[in-house]
Parts: structure tokens; sequence; C-alpha cells
């Protein structure tokens, strides 16, 4: 996908979420998502990956400051 976006020139749209940070462990209620089996340290290593990634080709930024970006 990262590919294809790069060839098209097109920027990818990454939104995370608070769950990709914790685990059930941390939020009980919460159990029933998906992926709220893993525990938070993996799930933030791998957010932390992926984005070490997508800085090699794409400029991170917040939704805040895509937006004036577009709109400016």
């Amino acid at each position: 996908a990262v590919a294809m976006c790069r060839a098209g020139g097109v920027e990818p749209s990454f939104l995370l979420h608070p769950l990709d940070f914790i685990s059930g462990t941390e939020a009980p209620s919460l159990k029933f998502f998906p992926g709220m089996q893993l525990p938070a340290p993996f799930k933030q290593q791998q957010v932390s990956e992926t984005l070490a990634y997508l800085s090699r080709y794409f400029s991170i930024v917040t939704m805040k400051d895509h937006a004036e970006a577009v709109a400016g």
C-alpha cells in the first residue's frame, strides 16, 4: 500500500485511536474490542515502528496541520 501511494503521489491517511495504545488491562470494559487482548507495550511498539517507517517517505502531521495545509 505504501509503494502504491508513493507511485501515485498520494499521501496515506493513518488515523490513530486511543485503543491502539491501551489493552484490556487498562480498560476492562473495552475488552470486547478486537485487539484489546494484546499487551499495551506491544501495541505501542507497533505504532512506533509503523510511524517510523511511514516517516521515511511521508511527512507525519496532525489532522489540524493537514487541514490547515489543505485550506491554506
